[in-house]
């Protein structure tokens, strides 16, 4: 979310003012065919997730099934197997007593020597199921150097800052992403807009104005650029250290660090020029880099709160917000994420399927594409095909 979010804000700004000039026909159209498109994909991509998840269920059971099986079978050849393990248990006591007499001969010394190691009871701690990954590899670490394993300085000192990392709260991510939100609130009051102007008097379209535009982007890019080094720098430490990544996980390697915020741009510019939540094309946008899907919902949620946050109010600045639409829309929508959140919750439970966020995505986006593509069509036949406009039109 840290690493992706600035840049998304920085592409409402260009989207809010593309939504500005573009005609509604030409918004309405691009609307309907992105929202189209990704329903489609969302589908898609859903079927398949759905039928991988199937052939693990299958696997599941036939697994289940293996076992009763073999306790069937053992249970029909027990008196057998109660025989055989009876003899396999005197010839094993008789080798363990031979075993026991050539052991008494060591001297004390030994003796005393095994005994006070105390491997023994740190070996004990790895067996307990409390113990974290991130621990046990720790642990795991002091032992191979007790036992003559070298373990190499830095290492050891990766897994002590990834352990300390996963333990804490990255208050300090926060933060400069909320210094973020506020730099794009800042910029929106500044700027000014329909109805509300601005505080400091910039007039659109003069030099000030536009400055004041430019600036804007180096600003998100530099925040982006500072989680993008912590990033990197917490990827080759788990590199370092041998980490597997799981299916699901993102590699935040210099590739992605560079097409992954780009891609959150045009997701950005996506939701500012149609009118849309971040939500619409952020939450595909996360399952086609290959986020697990539960994952992908609550990270485009959170993201949600700070891209329709910093939309509305540029709307707001701008005077194209009605408040009494807000106000309802805002109501239905939070109520619809309750009763959403508890219902897909408990559809996976029940049936084990998380292909069920993709089909709900999928039918969410495609309704709303249709009923746009109508509300346009009308639109389009009471007033006809307009014009661009000015950026600065009744400024």
């Amino acid at each position: 979310m840290v690493m992706m979010e600035p840049m998304t804000l920085a592409g409402t700004i260009i989207g809010v003012s593309m939504n500005k000039v573009c005609p509604e026909w030409i918004i309405t159209m691009l609307l309907v065919a992105l929202l189209s498109k990704t329903s489609h994909r969302m589908m898609q991509k859903g079927k398949t997730i759905w039928n991988q998840e199937a052939v693990k269920d299958r696997h599941r059971q036939e697994t289940v099934v293996r076992q009763w099986t073999d306790v069937v079978r053992a249970a029909k050849t027990s008196p057998a197997v109660v025989a055989c393990a009876k003899q396999w248990l005197a010839v094993t006591n008789k080798r363990r007593k031979k075993e026991d007499e050539a052991d008494s001969r060591l001297s004390s010394t030994e003796v005393a020597l095994s005994m006070a190691n105390p491997i023994d009871d740190e070996d004990s701690d790895l067996d307990d199921d409390n113990v974290s990954d991130d621990e046990f590899l720790l642990k795991k670490a002091h032992l191979m150097s007790l036992n003559g394993v070298v373990i190499k300085p830095p290492q050891v000192a990766a897994l002590e800052e990834l352990h300390e990392y996963k333990r804490s709260i990255p208050w300090g991510d926060l933060s400069v992403l909320l210094v973020a939100w506020i730099g794009l609130f800042a910029y929106s009051i500044l700027k000014g807009g329909h109805g509300a102007p601005s505080i400091i008097g910039l007039v659109c379209g003069s030099m000030a104005y536009w400055s004041l535009t430019m600036l804007a982007f180096p600003f998100f890019v530099s925040v982006t650029s500072y989680f993008g080094f912590k990033i990197l720098h917490r990827h080759e430490l788990m590199q370092s250290c041998g980490y597997a990544y799981v299916p699901g996980d993102i590699q935040w390697n210099r590739r992605t660090t560079l097409i992954y915020p780009s891609l959150c741009t045009v997701a950005g510019v996506a939701a500012g020029l149609l009118g849309i939540g971040g939500g619409m094309v952020k939450g595909p946008l996360l399952l086609e880099i290959g986020l697990h899907p539960q994952v992908a919902s609550a990270t485009s949620t959170a993201m949600i709160l700070f891209t329709s946050s910093a939309t509305t109010i540029q709307f707001i600045v701008l005077g194209m917000l009605p408040y009494d639409y807000a106000a309802w829309y805002g109501a239905v929508g939070f109520v619809g994420g309750i009763v959403g959140q508890l219902g897909l919750s408990y559809l996976i439970r029940r049936y084990r399927k998380t292909a069920f966020v993709l089909f709900v995505i999928a039918g969410v986006i495609g309704v709303s594409g249709s009923v746009m593509g109508v509300l346009g069509v009308r639109d389009i036949l009471n007033h006809g095909f307009r014009g661009f406009r000015s950026l600065c039109y009744n400024v």
